[in-house]
C-alpha cells in the first residue's frame, strides 16, 4: 500500500505538481462560474413564472437584453462597472458574487480531489487517472459532489427569492445525483451506498432547512437577515462537501463498514 501523506504535505505537493492539476482547478473555476451564471437566471425567472430557456438576459431596470460581450460571468460585470450598457442603471453586485461563489465551489472541491488524490502517494495528476490508468469513477463522483453543491446553491437562491423548492423535485434531485454518487465510487457496492447516502442526507437536509427558512420568512413581514441565513446553508454544504472529499475514503469507507455489519454476515 502507498504510504499516507499528512494534509500540509499533500498540499505542498500539490502546489508545484504539475500544469494539469492547477488547469484542472482552474477549468472547474470557469464552469462552476458558468453556472453560477444560469443559477442567477433560474433564481430570478422561477419565482415569476417564467421560462429559464426561452428569452435573453436583460437589465432589470431597462429591460434591454445584455449583450453577448457583456454576458460573460464576473468579467461582464466588472467590465461594465456594475451598470447596464444602455441605461446605466445598477446591476446588482449579487449576480457577480454567486458566478464567483459557483466558480469557488467546484474549484475547491477540484483541490479537494487533487488532495486526496496526493494522499495516496500518487505523483500523477488527477486528470492522469482517466488518461492513464483509466479511472472514471473519481470523474463521475467529482461531478456527482459538484452538482450536489451547485444544486444547494440554487435552491438556497430560490429560497432568498421566497421560493422553496417542492418535495418532488427534490425527490428527483436526490435520485439522480445519488445514483451518480454511487457510481463515482469504488465498485464496492457498500462503499457506493455510503457515496448515495451522503449525498442524498445532504440534499434533504439542506432543502429542509431552507424550507424552514422561507417559513419563518413569510411570518416575519421584516424577513431581516434571512436571506444572508439561506445563502449559509449553501456555503455550509460546500465546506461539509469539500471535507468529505478531501479527507479521501476514510469517511466513506467507515460508513461503508458499518452498512455491512448492519445487514449481517
Amino acid at each position: 500500500m502507498a504510504p499516507s501523506l499528512g494534509f500540509p504535505a499533500a498540499l505542498t505537493g500539490f502546489l508545484p505538481a504539475s500544469w494539469e492539476d492547477a488547469l484542472f482547478a482552474g477549468s472547474a473555476f470557469v464552469l462552476g462560474a458558468v453556472v453560477g451564471s444560469f443559477l442567477n437566471v433560474v433564481a430570478y425567472r422561477v419565482p415569476a413564472g417564467r421560462s429559464v430557456i426561452a428569452g435573453r438576459s436583460a437589465c432589470p431596470a431597462c429591460g434591454h437584453p445584455v449583450r453577448a460581450r457583456d454576458n460573460v460571468p464576473i468579467l461582464g460585470w466588472i467590465l461594465l462597472g456594475g451598470r447596464c450598457r444602455d441605461c446605466g442603471g445598477s446591476i446588482p453586485a449579487g449576480y457577480a458574487i454567486v458566478e464567483v461563489a459557483g466558480g469557488a465551489a467546484l474549484a475547491l472541491l477540484a483541490i479537494a480531489e487533487i488532495v486526496a488524490w496526493r494522499s495516496t502517494g500518487s505523483s500523477l495528476a488527477i486528470l492522469d487517472r482517466v488518461v492513464v490508468l483509466g479511472d472514471w469513477a473519481w470523474l463521475v463522483g467529482w461531478v456527482a459532489r459538484s452538482a450536489t453543491v451547485l444544486t444547494s446553491l440554487a435552491w438556497a437562491l430560490l429560497a432568498r427569492a421566497g421560493h422553496a423548492t417542492p418535495w418532488r423535485a427534490v425527490a428527483v434531485a436526490c435520485a439522480a445525483l445519488g445514483g451518480m454518487a454511487a457510481l463515482g465510487s469504488p465498485s464496492d457496492r457498500w462503499r457506493g451506498l455510503a457515496e448515495a447516502t451522503f449525498a442524498v442526507t445532504l440534499l434533504a437536509a439542506v432543502r429542509w432547512t431552507l424550507g424552514s427558512l422561507v417559513a419563518c420568512r413569510r411570518g416575519d413581514e421584516t424577513g431581516r437577515g434571512s436571506g444572508y441565513g439561506m445563502l449559509s446553508v449553501a456555503f455550509l454544504a460546500v465546506v461539509v462537501v469539500t471535507g468529505w472529499t478531501a479527507a479521501g475514503p476514510a469517511p466513506a469507507n467507515w460508513l461503508a463498514d458499518w452498512f455491512q455489519r448492519l445487514s449481517g454476515p
